[in-house]
């Protein structure tokens, strides 16, 4: 029960984590283009 739950909360913040980075590097490909552009 225990080891469910703390695999839960693992993947969780694995998932938060891996989301936080890509929005990260969307927003960094986004500012690149328009400085390439500007």
């Amino acid at each position: 029960m225990l080891k469910k739950v703390l695999w839960f909360m693992f993947g969780t913040l694995l998932l938060a984590i891996s989301l936080s980075v890509f929005v990260f590097l969307l927003m960094i490909m986004i500012i690149f283009k328009f400085v390439k552009g500007g």
